[in-house]
């Protein structure tokens, strides 16, 4: 049988965990790079470190003691962000996983999150530990690499087409036909380049006003797509949504409903609530349904991505300016027919 630590042990062993735990919260209080906070079972913030002062503005004595919902913006809490937390502490899990969240400024950064159950000695989950970094810079460099890679093939297959032109847009039309010829003849780059660049036409079309132009291109690319082995859903959306707005300056006003009925379930079913894509689809729609007369859901709509622009970028940004207005021309339509 084991003896008992005697009383000197126990004094040994008690400081050398003090040391420990001293040792421990230096590290924790220094690291200035990284946020390192950690909240109790209710989600209320009880360790806020130097490294979340400097990512997100508060300081340790403004938001100890505050719902982490504070970070989150709009109603993101009530939905992913909150399931995940409540992941970690039912079933005792250490998820990672990518988050926008606010600053104490408004501003919207992205940061990948590690969140663990925070155990006491008795082996119970007493709340969270969430370490995180701000990769805003990183995945807005990543995005536009991507771009410039996208356009740089581009440019390098059109290149021997480029002719004098004194309108530049007219100038990347020709060179993305171009392109997309040589594409599709040569079989290169591949079913992920060529939707880029057929799309990319689309939009060049669009903005000389070439709708028929841009119709059949868009038409064309839902076609090629729905034979493809595997649909990318996604990109079908985007594309269902483009043409809808294309179809909606035809005048084609029930085609146009129903593509972008169908680009905003999509994005509803699979987006978080305040995502921009689902704002977008939702006042493209309010449009296509203003021009019906069906203005009873054209204001909804209407009102709640204007509401939502609101929680991600704040009254004065552009888009949720854009928005107050389509809001108020519904409205004031609506006043007038009712005057009438």
């Amino acid at each position: 049988m084991k003896n008992k630590p005697t009383y000197e042990e126990l004094e040994k062993r008690i400081e050398e965990l003090e040391k420990n735990e001293k040792f421990l919260k230096e590290i924790l209080d220094t690291s200035s790079s990284i946020s390192i906070i950690c909240t109790d079972l209710n989600s209320n913030i009880t360790y806020w470190n130097p490294g979340a002062e400097k990512m997100f503005g508060w300081k340790s004595d403004e938001i100890i003691g505050k719902p982490i919902s504070l970070i989150y913006p709009g109603d993101r809490t009530t939905k992913g962000e909150m399931q995940k937390l409540k992941n970690v502490v039912l079933k005792h899990q250490s998820i990672n996983f990518e988050a926008i969240e606010v600053t104490k400024d408004g501003e919207h950064i992205i940061v990948n999150m590690n969140l663990a159950p925070k155990i006491d000695e008795d082996g119970n989950t007493v709340g969270i530990i969430g370490i995180g970094q701000n990769i805003t810079e990183y995945r807005v460099a990543q995005r536009r690499l991507a771009n410039i890679e996208t356009f740089s093939g581009c440019l390098e297959l059109a290149l021997p087409f480029k002719k004098d032109k004194s309108n530049p847009i007219q100038v990347l039309r020709e060179l993305l036909t171009q392109t997309l010829k040589s594409a599709q003849e040569d079989s290169y780059p591949g079913y992920g380049k060529l939707y880029e660049i057929q799309k990319n036409l689309a939009a060049v079309c669009y903005e000389l006003g070439e709708y028929n132009g841009a119709k059949e291109l868009l038409k064309q690319l839902l076609e090629s797509m729905k034979t493809h082995i595997e649909i990318d859903h996604s990109k079908m959306a985007e594309i269902q949504s483009n043409l809808a707005m294309v179809l909606y300056d035809l005048g084609k006003l029930e085609e146009s409903k129903d593509l972008a009925q169908k680009a905003l379930d999509y994005a509803v079913k699979n987006f978080d609530p305040d995502n921009y894509i689902i704002n977008t689809r939702k006042s493209n729609l309010a449009l296509v349904l203003q021009e019906l007369g069906e203005l009873e859901q054209a204001e909804k709509l209407s009102k709640e991505a204007y509401d939502s622009l609101v929680h991600i970028f704040g009254p004065e940004h552009k888009d949720t300016k854009v928005a107050k207005n389509n809001l108020e021309v519904i409205k004031k339509i609506k006043e007038l027919q009712f005057e009438v």
